[in-house]
């Protein structure tokens, strides 16, 4: 089977209170039943830089920036 080319997610945001950090839920979007919970956003964002950092994943940087991103700012230096 091919590695996949893409994932898609919905993300879910919610407090327990209102002074409660938020919580994050990622579901996936082609596999419904493949939940995520993260208990910040930090962790969640963690999970989907090593999600763009697999092999045949996005090419992504571990700051978040795509290599697209990182090519145009350097053309702008």
């Amino acid at each position: 089977m091919p590695e996949p080319t893409h994932h898609s997610y919905m993300l879910r945001l919610w407090r327990e209170r209102s002074q409660a950090p938020w919580r994050v839920m990622l579901i996936a979007v082609a596999q419904p039943d493949q939940r995520r919970q993260f208990d910040t956003l930090e962790h969640c964002f963690a999970f989907l830089r090593q999600q763009a950092a697999a092999p045949n994943g996005p090419s992504a940087h571990l700051d978040g920036s795509s290599t697209i991103v990182a090519q145009m700012q350097a053309h702008e230096k």
